[in-house]
């Protein structure tokens, strides 16, 4: 997807022909001062060419940036998912700026990619698919070249029907060889439990947010939501991943990469 920026590179271009078209006409009597109108268009390309290799920034204008998002659903219904730039004049809910849909328990991938500056400012989106009632918004999200992010859609409370809630996360790898490393994100306070012997740990996951790592070392017997156990056994050993929970039980497991 091609977040358009197109009415700032028609200004940078414009700013470009005029810096040149200055040049030319301060200097017409050595270079621009030919009777051929071709000659004075011709001299002001070589004059905009000139530039951009004197200055990086103008060369690179037109670089391809990109980041990946992966698109989450818990929240127990299909969901549409929008993206919008800051400078669109595009209503965020608008079927143009429709990424993608999914359902429940379904993660999704999806690049998106833009030209001009490093950072864009993006609004995103989820609403629900069948009604199109239900919706939840992050406005002005902050996103660099090469970031990867979850944008997570999730119920406040764990339940159909609880609020609607959408919630973006930068993606944090943080493998560790013969263990499980996880991060876990709750929909409501909980009580996070690792019974590693080596590293007991007891923390509050609060409701929306998410945990600091943390080390699994059996996939069966080491972590807990409140009283619940949670068996990790059939995830891959030595990989990070986001754990999303309700406050009791594992929702969803997704690994975490790069």
């Amino acid at each position: 997807m091609l977040i358009s920026w197109s009415g700032i590179i028609i200004k940078e271009v414009a700013n470009m022909f005029r810096y040149a078209l200055s040049i030319c006409l301060s200097f017409s009597l050595i270079g621009c001062g030919g009777s051929s109108g071709d000659d004075a268009i011709e001299a002001v390309i070589e004059e905009v060419q000139a530039v951009a290799e004197i200055d990086p920034n103008i060369a690179d204008l037109n670089r391809t940036r990109s980041a990946n998002v992966q698109f989450v659903n818990t929240s127990l219904d299909s969901m549409d998912y929008f993206v919008n730039s800051s400078t669109s004049t595009s209503l965020l809910f608008d079927p143009n700026n429709r990424a993608l849909t999914n359902n429940n328990n379904e993660i999704t991938s999806k690049s998106f990619e833009w030209t001009k500056t490093d950072s864009i400012r993006a609004s995103l989106g989820i609403q629900d698919t069948n009604s199109q009632t239900q919706q939840a918004e992050l406005k002005s999200t902050t996103i660099e070249d090469t970031d990867k992010w979850w944008a997570i859609a999730w119920r406040d409370g764990g339940k159909l029907q609880d609020n609607l809630m959408l919630t973006a996360l930068k993606r944090q790898p943080s493998a560790v060889n013969s263990t499980y490393r996880v991060r876990v994100f709750s929909q409501s306070d909980t009580q996070v439990i690792n019974t590693n012997l080596n590293d007991l740990q007891t923390i509050v996951a609060t409701k929306g947010t998410i945990t600091k790592h943390l080390t699994i070392q059996s996939c069966n017997s080491d972590l807990f939501f409140g009283a619940q156990s949670v068996d990790l056994c059939n995830l891959d050993i030595s990989k990070s991943y986001l754990l999303i929970t309700d406050g009791e039980d594992l929702l969803l497991a997704a690994e975490e990469k790069q």
